[in-house]
């Protein structure tokens, strides 16, 4: 099934759930709201983000989209598709339901969980393979302490694809920004969430390596080679540009090599991380 077809399926899953109420307004059942999310969260976002660039958002009205959104940010603490059905009712001049996003497996007792923070890159930059709004956003320098607690290992990156089922990591003009952000902004993995349910491991270095180390299985099922040799090349130099950008400032990198290197056998692991640790010439 194909990207379009999937966002078709998804959306005739998802209009129906907003229906008029007997005793007046809207009603939405929030539980189903969230099997559809759950079942095909790529097919959500782009048919979401869609609608709300055609205009259609607003003539079905906002308390579906505010779900959505509400539904995709408990589910994969990503807010970004939140930020955007606000923008677009902002845009339109339109009031957004009053509606509050909860936690729904938390107690209240347990320490309080950060908001995953959304680095999501510009269009125009990504064309132009233009890196200077980030470097000088994310200089390592600047970074402050509490803003350190905030940014390390908590964000998670999204590329303007436009519509392109292809692999993140086969479109060139987004494989060549990342290649720039790899040399401009060497310590840039230690802001990365690595965790794999967001894929930013395999997307970032996919991107690094050759392309040849992704493929295409199908319309949209790739594979990734994590063993192929630019792969381990790219997380080589990767670790080195990152204890050096960290050695400088006495910031401790390692958490952050050890998650990088996390997908490898124990004895790549170890190899890995050995080469890292030599002296840096």
């Amino acid at each position: 099934m194909t990207i379009g077809e999937r966002v078709k399926s998804v959306m005739e899953r998802l209009i129906p759930l907003y229906q008029e109420h007997p005793q007046g307004g809207m009603a939405i059942d929030s539980e189903k709201v969230s099997e559809v999310v759950r079942s095909d969260p790529q097919a959500v976002l782009f048919g979401v983000r869609k609608a709300l660039d055609s205009g259609f958002a607003s003539q079905l009205g906002w308390g579906l989209w505010l779900t959505v959104a509400s539904v995709f940010d408990q589910e994969f603490d990503d807010d970004s598709l939140m930020v955007a059905v606000k923008a677009a009712a902002a845009q339109a001049g339109e009031a957004l339901p009053n509606m509050k996003a909860v936690l729904p497996h938390g107690t209240g007792n347990e320490k309080m969980q950060r908001k995953k923070v959304i680095l999501e890159m510009a269009e125009s930059d990504v064309t132009a393979c233009d890196t200077f709004r980030m470097v000088k956003l994310l200089r390592l320098e600047a970074f402050a302490p509490h803003v350190r607690e905030q940014m390390f290992g908590n964000c998670i990156v999204t590329f303007p694809a436009n519509g392109d089922v292809r692999p993140v990591q086969h479109i060139p003009r987004i494989r060549a920004f990342v290649n720039k952000l790899h040399l401009d902004i060497p310590h840039f993995p230690l802001l990365l969430d690595l965790d794999p349910k967001h894929g930013i491991w395999m997307v970032y270095f996919g991107c690094l390596a050759d392309a040849a180390a992704t493929t295409t299985v199908s319309a949209d099922q790739f594979m990734f080679n994590a063993g192929h040799t630019s792969v381990l090349a790219v997380i080589r130099s990767t670790l080195s540009g990152l204890r050096k950008a960290c050695d400088a400032l006495r910031i401790d990198w390692r958490p952050c090599a050890e998650a990088i290197v996390q997908p490898f056998e124990e004895s790549v692991r170890l190899e890995l991380l050995r080469h890292a640790n030599r002296d840096l010439v």
